[in-house]
């Protein structure tokens, strides 16, 4: 039986070491943008637009972070969210916890015979709610491409967020490195 990684060479793959970095790079723009706004632009969920401000979906995002960070090495289950409400709160506390998060992530660039057999993850997105989601196979590195995305979708409502309260994000916050490549031929 032929695999994906059968069909395509090596050097076609994205390696860990980069996936590491573009994820610290993601996570270090929260970090820039958290010490750019006061605790009332941090805190907010009164608006009528939204119900989950900044500090909430930076919370998410870490948690998400956390579950990979704890199973990378065998199962991830993205449904076993801590849900560190302090985070959502605490902008300090936020801005250790991401830290802490980068660090985690720098150790696994030194790690690659364990995960090669790939993860098992589990992320129950069904309307169900009650039905049992099984595992799915994914790898180390695919993890790390979704958690990547994941933070610079929540990275773009948060934008949003921001914006309707009269703070303008950085140009480039919220927009995946292939948007920027595109909207500068534009």
């Amino acid at each position: 039986m032929t695999t994906a990684s059968d069909r395509y060479e090596e050097n076609d793959m994205i390696d860990r070491q980069r996936l590491v970095r573009e994820n610290n790079q993601y996570l270090q723009q929260a970090i820039d943008l958290i010490r750019k706004i006061g605790d009332e632009l941090y805190c907010n969920n009164e608006n009528p637009y939204f119900k989950s401000g900044v500090g909430k979906h930076i919370r998410h995002i870490l948690d998400f972070y956390d579950c990979f960070l704890t199973g990378w090495h065998e199962k991830v289950d993205y449904d076993a969210r801590n849900r560190e409400e302090g985070v959502e709160t605490d902008r300090q506390l936020c801005i250790q916890k991401i830290n802490n998060t980068m660090a985690a992530l720098n150790e696994l660039t030194a790690v690659t015979d364990e995960s090669d057999n790939g993860v098992a993850v589990k992320n129950d997105e069904s309307d169900q709610g009650t039905e049992k989601n099984p595992f799915s196979l994914s790898t180390v590195e695919r993890e790390l491409q979704f958690l990547k995305f994941h933070a610079v979708h929540h990275f773009a409502i948060i934008a949003m967020i921001l914006r309707v309260q009269g703070f303008e994000s950085p140009e480039d916050f919220g927009f995946a490195a292939s948007t920027l490549q595109y909207l500068k031929q534009l």
